[in-house]
């Protein structure tokens, strides 16, 4: 889902449904075609849009937030956009997970709970690994991979905030 009719209607779907917030990934898009989408997308306003590339860039076209990618957590040394926005970081393991709620991160994405297509790589932590980082401290945890929205009420019996995906809200 990268070009820019195939967000608008995605967008137009998610508010729809309910949905308040999205974040803008598209991994396979130079840094000026994802600004120029991020730009157009936020100045619609159909949703929120989290974006993940550059957190000036976010704070001035008036984007909701920024999210954090989990390698961008051990090179900061605060939060990386101001407590007007919100500020999220994608996280795999104890460590990381840590280190976001030390930068004050909003809300962390763990993942992966389960297998996925995307990431055939990574090891699946699970729903008892899942559980045992999150009930550490105070941070909101949405569950990510391999999991959606059939998944939201036992995720949330686990301590997640929530479930989030790719894959399962696109399709």
């Amino acid at each position: 889902a990268s070009s820019l009719s195939t967000l608008r209607s995605l967008a137009q779907r998610w508010a729809n449904e309910g949905y308040s917030h999205a974040r803008l990934r598209l991994p396979d898009h130079s840094d000026r075609d994802y600004g120029a989408i991020a730009e157009t997308l936020v100045t619609e306003a159909t949703i929120a849009w989290i974006l993940d590339r550059c957190p000036q860039h976010a704070a001035e076209i008036g984007a909701a937030g920024f999210h954090l990618r989990s390698q961008a957590l051990a090179a900061l040394q605060e939060r990386a956009v101001p407590d007007t926005m919100l500020c999220g970081a994608s996280v795999h393991d104890t460590k990381t997970w840590s280190r976001a709620r030390e930068l004050g991160v909003d809300y962390a994405m763990l993942s992966p709970v389960r297998p996925t297509a995307s990431h055939p790589e990574r090891a699946a932590i699970g729903w008892p690994e899942f559980e045992c980082i999150v009930a550490a401290g105070s941070l909101p945890t949405y569950a990510l991979g391999g999991v959606g929205p059939a998944d939201l009420a036992d995720s949330r019996g686990r301590w997640a905030q929530g479930v989030t995906g790719i894959r399962a809200f696109c399709d």
